[in-house]
């Protein structure tokens, strides 16, 4: 039993989770039961089943204009913790973030929300 990431629309998106034996298993489901259209089917390969809310000294939201030199992305990156400095951060980027099988190159800007 694998678990499995579903993004449906109908009008709005929702994102949910179940359990199946298979892609297949979930879009046969779907399509019989539901008249949203189905966008993205993920596999959930890692999960963190206790995590802790308990920490509050993060920022709520940071949202990055990144480039490879022929394309730009935005990114999001939510519960960013504080302790992270802009050199860090855009190391960081730099060495693990890709467009199109291409490492990020330059970071245009960054926004932090509180």
């Amino acid at each position: 039993m694998q678990t499995f990431e579903v993004t449906l629309q109908k009008g709005r998106t929702d994102t949910l989770r179940l359990q199946a034996d298979s892609v297949l298993d979930v879009r046969t489901i779907y399509e019989a039961l539901s008249e949203a259209r189905i966008n993205t089917i993920k596999k959930v390969v890692y999960t963190n089943p206790n995590p802790s809310d308990a920490n509050t000294n993060y920022y709520r939201e940071l949202k990055i204009l990144i480039s490879n030199g022929d394309i730009n992305r935005f990114v999001n990156i939510r519960f960013l913790k504080r302790v992270i400095d802009k050199s860090k951060l855009l190391n960081l980027i730099k060495t693990y973030l890709t467009i199109d099988g291409r490492k990020v190159d330059k970071v245009h800007a960054l926004t932090v929300w509180q």
